[in-house]
């Protein structure tokens, strides 16, 4: 992909000043803070300077757990096929309840949307979200702060070699986004939101990007009704990962979840509403697992769909 396949129509900004940028050969550049924002492998790259070292340190530590967990793969129909397939055959299950997640999604997406809509995908990982809303004809913007070509946007080229899709990819961070306020219709945390400590916080900040209609979706984001469950999912995670690359998680990658006392510190500035995706019995049966004695609540995976008020 090239620098060029950004779309004109994409409103940018600084995203430290959040002042006008002048796009150039060489990328975009705020003159009030006399920053250059370039391309990295085609990719518009708008991580700001001082913020570059927390995320390499972080991107090393997290793309060696997903490559030791067997994510991505080398052939481009795997990311074609999701999430309906996973032909590598090692995270079926989890796809299959994604893909539920994601019919469930889109018929609700077809109720409020008529026609193309923009849409950011923030998170978007390997792109198949991106890939799949292009197919339905909307415009997306792909957010992410992993280039990755497995399992990151670089791996964007599997879609587009073939399906000459134009998707636009930008890597950025959630609370520094380099866009104007009010610009899209639809914004969308994939699979994402519980990686920041304060996910409600980053909620709120994201609506400003939003249009006073618009819609924001949470979507595969552990749900939990006790909070005691969701913080012993952290801890048995944090432990998980530990055994597997055998060093310390530092506390500020540890992530996090949703849940009601959460979301109530968020109810007096927006609207929220769950919905819940035609998962099987194999799946609702986890709760009454759950049940017997010393175990923790299962996390849910609802779609959180949030407005302004």
């Amino acid at each position: 992909m090239h620098l060029q396949t950004l779309s004109s129509e994409i409103a940018l900004v600084c995203p430290s000043c959040r002042g006008q940028l002048f796009q150039s050969e060489n990328g975009w550049k705020c003159e009030q803070e006399s920053l250059i924002f370039a391309a990295t492998n085609g990719i518009a790259d708008f991580i700001l300077p001082h913020r570059r070292t927390s995320i390499e340190q972080f991107l090393d530590l997290y793309q060696e757990i997903r490559k030791i967990e067997g994510w991505g793969s080398e052939n481009a129909e795997y990311y074609r096929l999701l999430p309906f397939k996973d032909i590598t055959g090692r995270y079926g299950r989890v796809w299959q309840i994604r893909s539920k997640t994601f019919e469930s999604f889109l018929n609700d997406l077809s109720d409020y949307v008529q026609g193309s809509a923009r849409v950011l995908d923030l998170g978007a990982g390997n792109c198949w979200l991106s890939y799949r809303l292009s197919l339905e004809g909307h415009s997306v913007v792909a957010v992410d702060i992993n280039l990755d070509s497995w399992d990151g946007l670089g791996a964007a080229q599997k879609f587009t070699s073939r399906d000459k899709l134009r998707f636009s990819l930008i890597r950025a961070e959630f609370n520094y986004l380099p866009f104007s306020k009010g610009f899209f219709d639809i914004i969308v945390f994939n699979a994402s939101v519980h990686y920041v400590k304060k996910p409600t916080q980053t909620l709120l900040h994201i609506l400003e990007f939003l249009k006073n209609d618009g819609i924001l979706y949470v979507l595969d984001s552990p749900f939990y009704r006790d909070s005691r469950s969701g913080e012993l999912m952290v801890e048995e995670k944090v432990g998980e990962i530990e055994l597997k690359v055998r060093k310390k998680i530092p506390e500020e990658y540890m992530g996090s979840f949703l849940s009601p006392d959460s979301m109530r510190e968020i109810e007096p500035f927006c609207r929220v509403q769950y919905l819940e995706p035609a998962y099987d019995v194999r799946w609702r049966a986890r709760a009454l697992i759950a049940k017997i004695p010393l175990r923790r609540e299962p996390a849910s995976f609802k779609i959180i769909k949030i407005k302004k008020k």
